[in-house]
């Protein structure tokens, strides 16, 4: 969307890290379109991706020149598919996944996941690469699951208690 970001989930649980970072990816350094080491949320700069006056993605311009095909549509995809890899490649260094899933407006986009995927099969170390089954509001998704994880430690927490006050006042 509008903003980078990604998330480590191991053991089922979403990993935040020290000062709760962990998956925040839009200052990892990238090769920017010519090249050049750049944080990622910079590549979206120099390729004229960001709202005027802001650090946030201009989804919508990154939308048509995923959709377009000329030569400009392709540099943009290309510099979009090269940054995002070297991010990925980087979580692939650290975290040692399992499983790729990239969602978002932009990132789901066909040609994109297409390159991602070529390039991941040439890594060292490949990964299952996919697109997210829902790849819209991602922070919706991860506060449900966070509230059905606190239900359900309420609920154990409750039936545990519930059963122990039962065999306590039983002779």
């Amino acid at each position: 969307g509008e903003g980078l970001g990604g998330a480590v989930v191991t053991d089922g649980e979403i990993r935040r890290g020290h000062r709760g970072t962990a998956g925040e990816i839009a200052h990892i350094v990238v090769p920017g379109p010519d090249r050049r080491a750049v944080t990622f949320t910079e590549v979206f700069a120099q390729l004229g991706l960001r709202q005027p006056g802001s650090t946030a993605i201009d989804v919508e311009a990154v939308d048509q020149a995923l959709h377009r095909n000329d030569g400009a549509a392709r540099r943009v995809r290309d510099s979009l598919a090269d940054a995002l890899s070297a991010v990925l490649r980087s979580a692939v260094g650290f975290v040692d996944p399992e499983l790729l899933i990239i969602g978002g407006p932009w990132g789901t986009h066909p040609h994109l996941i297409d390159s991602l995927r070529l390039q991941v099969a040439s890594w060292p170390r490949p990964v299952e690469l996919t697109r997210a089954a829902i790849p819209y509001q991602p922070e919706l998704i991860g506060a449900r699951s966070y509230a059905v994880q606190l239900l359900r430690d309420l609920i154990i927490s409750h039936s545990h208690d519930t059963h122990q006050a039962t065999e306590s006042s039983h002779p």
